[in-house]
């Protein structure tokens, strides 16, 4: 537990730091709001031409939402990291008596677990307050909450694994656009920020609900919306264990490589 405890610390000093940013929280809130609006219209649009489709428009409705609530579990980075690296601050990190890839890991927790929370805790009630089939819908039971709630938590650490492999490029290649451009592409697009999966057909489905992107944010939110079972929840969770390890796994060795062979900018 002793050699736990500065990783803990970095956890909550960087949460405490998040908090601090309310008005930004609040902005993020009414951008988010405003997009949803637009998307939920538009699929209201494609539901009243016609087609039978997996999901209703109820569901597909309340999917936006959560999207759009926790829109800070797989877009974005903090940006500290790449800014040491680019003014040569980093030689102080290197000095901290902790393993850096513990370190910023439990700095990305913290930021996309706090910065959605806060988001999300501001806009949630507003999208429920919405008419039906537009706003968003109560979870159909409390184990879809609660499996919900608990696959999302698995994918935020996902998620920081993967935002660690960004880092490393960023240590190796001293440019962070490369890299946080291809994760936010991947992530849009493959944790259904873009398009709901559940509007994609069933083998896409199933190849792209086999990578860690659709863990982050798909798959927690089809238990809320009860496009997925309960049930199931076990083999949810081992999955994204699986790729919480592999990606750490990853992450850890090329940190390992680029602070072997790190030249520090600046002076």
């Amino acid at each position: 537990m002793k050699k736990l405890k500065p990783y803990l610390s970095t956890l909550r000093l960087r949460a405490m730091l998040e908090l601090q940013y309310r008005g930004a929280a609040l902005g993020g809130m009414m951008t988010q709001l405003f997009f949803g609006f637009i998307l939920v219209f538009l699929y209201q649009a494609l539901y009243a031409s016609g087609g039978q489709q997996s999901s209703t428009l109820y569901q597909t409705a309340s999917y936006v939402w959560l999207q759009q609530a926790f829109f800070r579990v797989i877009i974005g980075s903090d940006g500290a990291l790449n800014g040491e690296v680019m003014s040569g601050n980093v030689v102080y990190s290197l000095c901290r008596p902790v393993d850096l890839y513990g370190y910023w890991y439990m700095r990305a927790v913290a930021y996309r677990s706090v910065g959605s929370l806060m988001r999300a805790l501001l806009m949630l009630p507003v999208a429920m307050l919405l008419p039906q089939p537009l706003g968003l819908m109560l979870p159909g039971s409390a184990a879809g909450f609660a499996a919900f709630m608990l696959s999302l938590a698995m994918g935020v650490l996902v998620m920081a694994a993967l935002e660690n492999i960004m880092s490393a490029c960023t240590l190796i290649t001293l440019d962070y656009r490369g890299a946080a451009n291809m994760l936010g592409m991947f992530n849009a697009f493959a944790a259904g920020n873009l398009l709901p999966l559940t509007l994609f057909p069933d083998h896409w489905q199933r190849f792209i609900l086999s990578t860690p992107f659709a863990q982050t944010l798909d798959v927690p939110i089809r238990y809320y919306t009860g496009q997925l079972s309960p049930e199931g929840l076990g083999g949810t969770l081992a999955l994204q264990v699986f790729w919480m390890a592999a990606l750490i796994l990853i992450g850890w060795l090329l940190w390992r490589r680029a602070l072997n062979r790190m030249v520090i900018q600046g002076g």
